[in-house]
This record gives C-alpha cells, sequence and structure tokens, in this order.
C-alpha cells in the first residue's frame, strides 16, 4: 500500500473502465484489464483488512489510555484519601497545637500542627476513639524482619525533644492560615479529581465501545463502575476538610478569647494582691474598676461552644472518630470558659476587697476631719461654759463666781443658768459622737493592720493626733464641767440656805414685833383714875 496511493487507485479503475469499454480487446489488453480488476480486488482486500487492523490498534490504545486513566485515578484516589487523613489528624484542634518542638531533624509526623497524641483514624463503621490526650508520645512503626505487621516503638519520654508554646498572634495566624491553604488546596483536589480523572477515563471507555467490533468485557465495565463507586467517598470530602479547618479557627479563636480573659483576671489579682499590702490608694482603687469592668465586660461577652449553634461541628461518613474529637474540643473550651469565670470571678472579690479598704481609709480621713470638728465643738462648748455668754449686763451671762455674797442674788448669773443646760447637753453629746468617733477610728486601723495592709505611717501620725487631742478636749470639757456643776450645785444650795436663812430672820423679825406688841400691850400701865389718887 505503500506504492499505491489515490491517484494510482484512480488510474486503475479508469484504465479499466476504458478497457472494458473497447469491443475488441486484443489478448496484451485483456490481460492488462485482468490484472487491474485483480489488483483492484487484492486493494480492496487489503483496505479491509488494514481498517480492521486500525479499528483493532485504536481499540488497543484507547484500552491502554483506560488502563492508564483508571490506574492515575486510583493512584490519586488514594493520595487525596491519605493527604486529607493526614490533614484531618493535624487540623483537628487540642491545646497542644500551639507546641513547638526544638528538634533540629524533626521527623515527618512531628509537624508543628501535629497534636502530641493524634487521634487515631477509621473508616471502618462503630470505630471508638478516644480524643487526644494532653500527654506527650511519639510512636515510631518498625518493619518486622518476619514479614509480619509493623510493630510499634514508643520512645521514651526522656529521649523527646523539649517543646514550648508559642501562643503569639503571628504564630497561630501562620498555623491558621497553613491549615486554610491546606484545606483549600485539598477542596480543589477533591473537586477537579471527577473532571480530570473520572470523567476522562469514562470517556475513554465509551469510545472503545464505540471503535471495537467485539464486545468490550464485562470485567473492564465492572472495574469502571467499581472506580466510580469507591471515588464517590470522596463527595463532600473537601467541604469537610474546609469544616475541619474552620473548627480549628473557631476553636484558635475563642481559646484565644478566653487565655487572654484568664491573663486579665489573673494578672489583675495578682495586682490586687500586690495593692493590699501597701497603702490603698483611691486612684488606684478606679484603676482596678476600670480593669475588673473592662474584664467583666468580656466575660459577659464570652459563648460558650457546647452551647452555640454557630460553632463548628463537621461529620463525615468516612471518618467515625470525628464524633469523638468534636464532643473533645468543647469539653476543653468549656472546661477553659469555667476557668476563665473563676479567675473573673477571683478578681471581683479581690477589687470589691481593694475597694472596701481603700473605703476604709477614706472613713478614716473622713473620721479624723470628724475627730477635729468634735475637738472643735468640744472646746467651742468648753468655752461658752468657762467664759459665759458675754452679756455681762448686771452680771446676768458671767460664769458663776461664788467667792463674793453678790452670788446669791437670784438676779445674779441668771442668764448664764439659764443656758447652762443647753451648753452641758451640748457638750454631752459631742462627748458621746468623739467616743464613737475615737472607736471607730481605731477599730478601722486595727482590721486594716491584721488584714495585713501597711497604712501610711502620716495617716496613722494624722489620726493619733487627732485622737489625743479629741481625748484632751474631753479631759478638759469634763474637768471643767464638773467644776462649773460643782460650782452650781453649791450656788443652788447656798442661795436656798440663803434664802431659807433670810426667810427666818424676817420671821424672827416679825416674830420679835408681835412680841413686843404682846408685850407692850400686856405691860402695866397707870390709869387715869390712878393719877387721881
Amino acid at each position: 500500500m505503500e506504492y499505491f496511493d489515490k491517484g494510482d487507485l484512480h488510474r486503475l479503475k479508469k484504465f479499466a473502465k476504458t478497457k472494458s469499454r473497447e469491443s475488441n480487446l486484443s489478448a496484451e489488453d485483456a490481460d492488462l484489464v485482468e490484472l487491474a480488476l485483480t489488483t483492484l480486488l487484492a486493494l480492496e482486500k487489503l483496505n479491509a483488512h488494514l481498517r480492521r487492523r486500525s479499528d483493532r490498534v485504536e481499540a488497543l490504545r484507547l484500552r491502554l489510555l483506560w488502563e492508564d486513566q483508571r490506574l492515575e485515578a486510583w493512584k490519586e484516589r488514594q493520595e487525596i484519601l491519605s493527604d486529607l487523613e493526614g490533614f484531618v489528624k493535624r487540623a483537628r484542634w487540642s491545646p497542644s497545637s500551639y507546641n513547638v518542638y526544638n528538634d533540629p531533624t524533626p521527623e515527618p509526623d512531628t509537624a508543628a500542627l501535629m497534636p502530641l497524641t493524634t487521634l487515631e483514624s477509621s473508616s471502618g463503621t462503630g470505630s471508638d476513639v478516644a480524643p487526644p490526650s494532653y500527654e506527650r508520645s511519639r510512636t515510631v512503626s518498625a518493619t518486622s524482619t518476619g514479614g509480619g505487621p509493623a510493630a510499634s516503638v514508643v520512645i521514651p519520654q526522656s529521649l523527646l525533644p523539649s517543646p514550648h508554646t508559642d501562643f503569639s498572634r503571628t504564630h497561630r495566624f501562620n498555623l491558621a492560615d497553613g491549615l486554610s491553604r491546606e484545606a483549600a488546596t485539598y477542596a480543589s483536589r477533591v473537586m477537579s479529581f471527577k473532571s480530570t480523572r473520572i470523567t476522562p477515563s469514562a470517556n475513554t471507555l465509551e469510545k472503545l465501545i464505540a471503535v471495537s467490533r467485539e464486545k468490550v468485557p464485562d470485567e473492564i465495565l465492572n472495574e469502571q463502575d467499581r472506580l466510580e463507586v469507591k471515588s464517590s467517598v470522596l463527595d463532600g470530602l473537601g467541604r469537610f476538610g474546609m469544616n475541619i479547618a474552620m473548627q480549628w479557627i473557631k476553636a484558635d479563636g475563642c481559646f484565644g478569647d478566653l487565655k487572654r480573659v484568664q491573663t486579665m483576671g489573673e494578672t489583675l489579682t495578682r495586682d490586687i494582691l500586690a495593692a493590699k499590702a501597701r497603702h490603698p490608694v483611691a486612684r488606684q482603687n478606679e484603676v482596678f474598676q476600670e480593669r475588673f469592668q473592662l474584664l467583666n465586660d468580656k466575660v459577659k461577652s464570652l459563648i460558650d461552644p457546647s452551647t452555640s449553634r454557630s460553632f463548628p461541628r463537621p461529620l463525615h461518613p468516612a471518618y467515625a472518630d470525628q464524633h469523638a474529637s468534636n464532643q473533645y474540643i468543647l469539653s476543653v473550651l468549656g472546661v477553659e470558659v469555667s476557668k476563665a469565670r473563676t479567675m473573673a470571678s477571683e478578681a471581683s472579690a479581690a477589687a470589691e476587697e481593694y475597694q472596701t479598704l481603700v473605703k476604709a481609709v477614706v472613713h478614716i480621713d473622713k473620721q479624723v476631719e470628724e475627730m477635729a470638728r468634735l475637738a472643735t465643738k468640744l472646746s467651742s462648748a468648753t468655752e461658752k461654759i468657762t467664759n459665759g455668754t458675754g452679756l455681762n449686763k448686771e452680771g446676768d451671762g458671767t460664769p458663776i463666781d461664788i467667792s463674793t455674797e453678790a452670788c446669791l442674788d437670784p438676779a445674779k448669773h441668771m442668764l448664764y443658768l439659764t443656758t447652762l443646760p443647753n451648753h452641758t447637753l451640748a457638750l454631752d453629746e459631742a462627748d458621746e459622737q468623739a467616743e464613737r468617733c475615737i472607736a471607730t477610728s481605731r477599730g478601722t486601723l486595727s482590721d486594716l493592720e491584721e488584714a495585713g495592709v501597711e497604712v501610711d505611717h502620716k495617716l496613722k501620725v494624722s489620726v493619733e493626733k487627732a485622737i489625743l487631742s479629741l481625748e484632751a478636749e474631753r479631759a478638759k470639757s469634763e474637768k471643767i464641767l464638773d467644776e462649773v456643776s460643782a460650782k452650781s450645785g453649791f450656788l443652788r444650795e447656798a442661795r436656798e440656805l440663803h434664802s431659807s436663812i433670810h426667810d427666818l430672820t424676817r420671821t424672827v423679825s416679825l416674830m420679835r414685833q408681835e412680841l413686843a406688841e404682846v408685850a407692850d400691850e400686856g405691860r402695866w400701865k397707870l390709869s387715869d383714875e390712878d393719877d387721881d389718887f
């Protein structure tokens, strides 16, 4: 066929037609026509064989192409499932996700995102897998020399590189960004798997069925069906991976907020306890109250993921242990929420205690002012009792003076004695207030010292000075009041005695007068008759 092209065939056919139309053919022309027809017949048979061969070759090519596509599809499917399994293990959040190992040559299974104890995954139904724990362990698979299954070798704790927790914002952002990018990559691979692997192999198989002159074996059709059925497990895995990454990001954000609240509460409590050992300051109390209000607002805004419907809880039939992982994450975050609220309560109690101390100090300051006021009040009342009312007209407002007989005059010191009970009552009230104020100040100061508060020395001195001054005024007023009471009592008795004596003298005078009159009447007198005699 390499020597015959379409031009050659056309010439042979034209020659055979032309010669066959002639009526008289020579023996040579007849032989030529017979040869041409024989050649054309042979060429047609050859073309038919070549077409059948070409169809078989095309069918073989399509069969080989389908085999390659099938193998590539199975391989990529296995790679996607294996990579997704490793990604899901790494992307399952736990507090150990932030641990960084100082290992210069880390093994492939100790990536920064890898939990210290990973969840065992199982695609079988009914698997019960425990969530990851906080304990650090590393298991290495070793192949048995006897051809048996691989054995697990646990590296001792002392040989493991010591981790440290990197909870910085940059590290957490890098982890979240890496997980998001990796999840997006796996989602893209899952989405493109059907269009790049399953659909081309199916199309190739359809072409093979159309080209093949023989029936395509059922094994090939069944294999294609099995590939499509087994690959259907990838449906939803891309979204599942994205949801796993979203769960990690949500858990990380929630965990970060809780840790910040816990740190704020712990720092506030520590600062308040340190401040309680020093003299309480009102400005410091205002700062503590502002910090506590901010902490309280953050605590109120906390949402427990276990009761929140917006918190991702991804599930997929291929990962039966995902429900246990979800519950583990919710339980860990629930514990952290309780811990944050407990620390906030402790900070609240500490802030309230410090505020009470500040109020006590402020109360002491007010008591010092009150004691100064009471000392002034006592001094004023004492001065009025000592010096009188200042109205000296006829001696009405002057203080009691029993050194002269003039004090026996009822009009003497009349205004002073009239106002004396009021001054005495005011003095007694001021004295009672002073006694309560002194007891309150000393009790509050003692309570602060017993609470371990280092009270300012100046405040102590001012309190003691105020107490001493007030007690001195109380003693002075008490002494003067006793003296005035004694004088007023003596004056009252003297005036009563003087009045009695005056009344008695008057009575005696009247009696004398009456006796004189009686004696005068009973005395013998010379009558007129006696005079005549």
